[in-house]
């Protein structure tokens, strides 16, 4: 976090010079690489997930190189998490440790590769090829140097893309909230991305559980 002392510019290109909060300073940082602090605290679209909180976390046989993609992906609980103070374009970067359910311990895990495990199992459904989620979009910033951004994104209902989702399963709640307002008696469980949620007679949500 810092200040913006100068700007650089021309035709090709676009820098600040920037004095950070703990007095060091650095010129020329690319215009990618600055983000507004507004815009960085309200756009914080990366999720916080719980010390106690059921997840699928990546795993390696070699713990000390996560660079690579993990060799699978496993059950288990997370044991704590480290939030560092900088970021990228959705908010701090975290890593999480992980207790499986095998009786495996891995830390510092990075956050692109820890989902809660209702999460997994929705992404996991499209990714085995059968069936696509009906009006929602997966939104990837491809040019970024923020490893979340490029890889895990965030969501968006095609009806109103204006509103962010960080989970897949938020995004397919709205888009089915807004079918069954829009189609009203009409509606039908084949219209919906999570129809076991509905009780499609009464146009009303199944009580959780």
């Amino acid at each position: 976090r810092g200040t913006v002392k100068a700007t650089n510019s021309d035709q090709l290109s676009l820098s600040y010079d920037v004095e950070f909060d703990d007095g060091k300073f650095l010129a020329g940082i690319d215009k990618s690489l600055v983000i507004s602090e507004h815009r960085y605290l309200h756009e914080n679209l990366k999720p916080i997930l719980k010390v106690g909180q059921r997840v699928v976390a990546g795993w390696w046989e070699n713990p000390s190189d996560t660079s690579s993609p993990p060799v699978g992906w496993f059950p288990g609980v997370i044991k704590s998490c480290r939030q560092l103070k900088q970021g990228g374009l959705f908010g701090p970067d975290r890593f999480y440790d992980i207790n499986f359910d095998d009786g495996d311990e891995l830390d510092d895990i990075e956050d692109i590769f820890v989902f809660p495990e209702s999460e997994y199992d929705l992404l996991g459904r499209e990714a085995s090829g059968n069936f696509r989620w009906k009006g929602v979009r997966n939104v990837l910033i491809n040019d970024s140097i923020d490893r979340y951004a490029k890889t895990v994104g965030y969501w968006v209902v095609n009806r109103n893309e204006d509103k962010r989702f960080s989970f897949l399963g938020d995004a397919l709640r709205c888009y089915d909230d807004l079918i069954v307002s829009y189609k009203g008696a009409e509606v039908k469980k084949a219209d919906l991305n999570l129809p076991e949620e509905w009780d499609i007679d009464s146009k009303r949500k199944c009580p959780p559980g």
